[in-house]
């Protein structure tokens, strides 16, 4: 009985919303956002648009400055080399692992660790970003890049890895 009047409670409380749930919390996160733009107190307006120049003198005016600043030299040359290495880095590791055996929900597994590490990353990050300046965060982010790498090779299905013991 007192299952029963719970159950009713529950009822008209939350309706049974079925298959719209999905589109009523999309709905209503769009009134959210929408009442956060009416909270704004400036004006969206673009900035006008720059008179048009010629596209390969503004490319080799940019370069210029760039090779006048040794540091962001540094930083762009370095941030185009490793994302030239890395944008290749999750089909690398899902054919690997695909191939070692590894099923998807193993995959799905070591893609969420990294994900939590990204975000402990970003929680840790302004205290490292106080303790050390920014050419010791540089380097030290490429070692340990450097350094974590190897251990892809201890992915789901391989020969010493922890999955492999089940």
């Amino acid at each position: 009985m007192r299952a029963d009047r719970r159950a009713s409670i529950r009822h008209l409380a939350l309706p049974d919303l079925g298959r719209g749930a999905p589109f009523i919390a999309d709905a209503l996160s769009y009134l959210v956002s929408a009442a956060s733009l009416a909270k704004i107190k400036t004006a969206f307006r673009a900035a006008p648009a720059a008179q048009p120049g010629r596209l390969g003198a503004e490319i080799a005016e940019g370069l210029r400055w760039l090779w006048q600043q040794p540091l962001i030299r540094y930083m762009a040359f370095l941030t185009g080399s490793v994302n030239f290495v890395h944008a290749a880095l999750p089909l690398l590791l899902i054919v690997l692992a695909k191939q070692r055996g590894a099923s998807d929900v193993d995959i799905g597994i070591v893609f969420s660790i990294g994900g939590v590490g990204a975000i402990v990353g970003s929680l840790i990050g302004g205290r490292i970003q106080r303790r050390f300046s920014f050419g010791q965060v540089i380097a030290g982010v490429v070692w340990m890049q450097a350094l974590l790498f190897p251990l892809f090779l201890w992915c789901p299905g391989s020969g010493c890895s922890a999955w492999s013991v089940r």
